[in-house]
């Protein structure tokens, strides 16, 4: 709640200062008024009800952005299976946008574990009542897992890094598994069962690939 009122604090004290150069120059200082009871009225509509009210409509705002950062993936998957139709780029010698197939591979066998990823964030709110001594520290991890989701999925543009898409993983896995641990619900514990299991074909099928380098050498 702090952080709502902050930033309705800021917007009236914009508004007065606005108000107060209005004056200065004679203006019409009824309109600058009346846009300071509007700051007013917003910061007192919006307010949340109390700390969980404002936790959960963060929470919204961070799914928001994590499913920008799921339809993004789905457009380079989706961009990579149309890689034929280069949209003349080509023409403008921007080159080819599109995921080689060993990166397409890489990104599809990722999928599984970004989808985990974001049902984890967006079920962790029906569990807030059960967590509820944890609650700021889970809006805290959903700052960090949103930064780090959209980390892993800038990984997997073309010209994929495998080391810096590894790292990318490593990190939002920490998140997650503490953001599970806070919650600490038998639902959250089948999602980490559901998880080690993904994660375990993920390295598998690096080692597979690797394997399969070294013999091609």
């Amino acid at each position: 709640m702090g952080r709502e009122w902050k930033e309705g604090v800021l917007s009236i004290g914009a508004e007065v200062e606005r108000h107060l150069d209005v004056l200065e120059a004679e203006g019409d200082y009824l309109q600058s008024t009346g846009k300071i009871w509007e700051a007013i009225d917003r910061m007192s509509r919006d307010l949340s009800r109390d700390e969980k009210s404002a936790i959960i409509r963060r929470w919204k705002i961070h799914q928001s952005i994590v499913k920008d950062a799921w339809d993004e993936f789905k457009e380079i998957l989706e961009d990579s299976q149309n890689g034929d139709d280069d949209g003349g780029w080509d023409e403008l010698g921007l080159g080819d946008t599109s995921l080689s197939e060993e990166e397409r591979s890489r990104a599809e066998a990722i999928k599984p574990l970004l989808s985990l990823h974001q049902l984890l964030h967006a079920s962790i709110p029906r569990y807030f009542d059960e967590a509820e001594d944890h609650l700021q520290a889970l809006l805290e991890e959903s700052s960090k897992f949103v930064d780090c989701y959209d980390e892993v999925v800038s990984s997997l543009h073309p010209e994929q890094d495998e080391e810096e898409i590894n790292s990318a993983l490593g990190d939002i896995e920490k998140i997650s598994r503490r953001m599970a641990s806070l919650v600490g619900n038998v639902s959250i514990d089948k999602w980490t069962t559901k998880y080690d299991m993904e994660r375990e074909k993920w390295s598998d099928r690096k080692f597979n690939m690797r394997s399969l380098g070294v013999a091609i050498e």
